[in-house]
């Protein structure tokens, strides 16, 4: 690439260079003269001998070598296409999610998310809060890696508890809350309040009468 950032695709001799001219090298990168009280430079390399002609072409002697423009970062969206409703990362401790705990809508996405972390670290599903004890099968980002971008979408209300694997004995815990967290509807519970049309209440009152009407027979006998 370097090389080809020194060769224009046609033959150009010094007359025809204007100051400001722009043209494009071999490799596709534009490439800009100067033109200044007789010297011309192209980009930062000054032409010490110019209209060298040769067989293919002419040559222009500089006294720098010319480095090509840096290629511009492509940025790459790791969640493309993916709408996160929260995102979660490692904190400056190195040691905890942040957030550790997020809540959503059933039916939205958490993408957790760092790159080049000082150490390891993943996501894997646990039974309970702060649990030691992985769920079989359950929602994983994989091996632990100083990578990592992963995103899961929850379909239902609950409350999804996982840890980092590598530094779990570090308290390393995080949890998700999707809806109402999974928790029941509580209901009352009227069971215990018996009304005088239950059958205990029945029978009560008529042991109360019974034993009523007897101690009124033993009292008038006395009576007589």
């Amino acid at each position: 690439d370097i090389l080809l950032y020194h060769v224009v695709g046609a033959s150009v001799d010094a007359a025809s260079v204007t100051d400001g001219m722009t043209a494009t090298m071999v490799n596709g990168d534009d490439a800009t003269f100067t033109v200044s009280d007789g010297t011309v430079t192209i980009n930062d390399a000054t032409v010490t001998s110019a209209d060298v002609m040769a067989s293919n072409g002419i040559i222009h002697v500089i006294d720098k070598v010319l480095m090509p423009p840096a290629d511009e970062p492509v940025v790459v969206d790791p969640f493309d296409g993916v709408t996160c409703a929260a995102t979660v990362g490692i904190d400056s401790s190195g040691y905890a999610f942040s957030p550790t705990v997020v809540n959503i809508a059933v039916g939205e996405t958490v993408c957790w998310l760092w790159e080049e972390a000082s150490m390891p670290h993943n996501v894997k599903e646990i039974t309970g809060f702060k649990s030691t004890t992985y769920v079989e099968n359950g929602i994983t980002s994989g091996a632990a890696a100083a990578n990592v971008a992963f995103h899961h979408t929850f379909t239902e209300d609950t409350t999804f508890y996982y840890a980092c694997e590598p530094h779990i004995g570090l308290n390393m815990f995080g949890e998700v809350v999707v809806g109402d967290g999974g928790t029941p509807a509580t209901t009352s519970d009227d069971s215990g309040d018996e009304s005088e049309d239950t059958p205990g209440f029945v029978v009560i009152s008529t042991l109360v009468a019974v034993v009523a009407a007897l101690a009124l027979m033993g009292r008038q006998g006395r009576n007589d």
